[in-house]
C-alpha cells in the first residue's frame, strides 16, 4: 500500500517537472524569437539609415562546430547560438525592406576591404588591398 502511494506520488512528482521543463522551453524558445526579430530590425534599420542596399554574410557550412581551438564553456556555448536562424530572419527582414542579402564563403571575406572599395572573393597571390591598419 505504501509503496503504491509512493509510486504515485514520484509519478505525479515526474509530470510537475516534465510540464515545468516545457514552459521553460517555451519561454526560451519566446525570448530567442524577440532577441533575433530585434537583431534582424535593428540591422535593417541601420542599413536603411545608411543607404546600404546589400549585405554579404560571409558562411562556411560546419564552421560552427568545427571550433575544436575554443575552450568547452565557450564552445558550448558559442555552438548553441543560432546563426541559422538569424540568417534566416535578417533575410526575411531584408525582403521586405528591399535590401539584398548575399552569402559567401567567409575566407573571402575577412580580408577583403570595403574602404579600399576591393571585391570580395579569392585573389591570386593572396593579395589583398586592405592595409590593415588597426588604430
Amino acid at each position: 500500500e505504501s509503496l503504491r502511494y509512493s509510486v504515485q506520488r514520484l509519478q505525479g512528482f515526474l509530470e510537475s517537472l516534465e510540464l515545468e521543463i516545457g514552459e521553460l522551453w517555451d519561454k526560451y524558445n519566446r525570448v530567442k524569437r524577440d532577441v533575433l526579430n530585434k537583431i534582424a530590425k535593428k540591422l535593417m534599420y541601420y542599413c536603411f539609415f545608411y543607404e546600404v542596399w546589400t549585405i554579404t554574410i560571409g558562411y562556411n557550412k560546419g564552421w560552427q562546430s568545427d571550433t575544436v581551438k575554443l575552450k568547452k564553456v565557450t564552445r558550448d556555448l558559442f555552438v548553441s547560438l543560432p546563426f541559422n536562424q538569424m540568417f534566416k530572419r535578417i533575410q526575411e527582414e531584408a525582403l521586405y525592406f528591399g535590401i539584398t542579402v548575399d552569402y559567401t564563403p567567409e575566407g573571402y571575406t575577412s580580408k577583403c576591404s570595403y574602404i579600399d572599395d576591393e571585391s570580395i572573393g579569392k585573389k591570386r597571390d593572396g593579395e589583398y588591398a586592405g592595409l590593415r591598419r588597426f588604430t
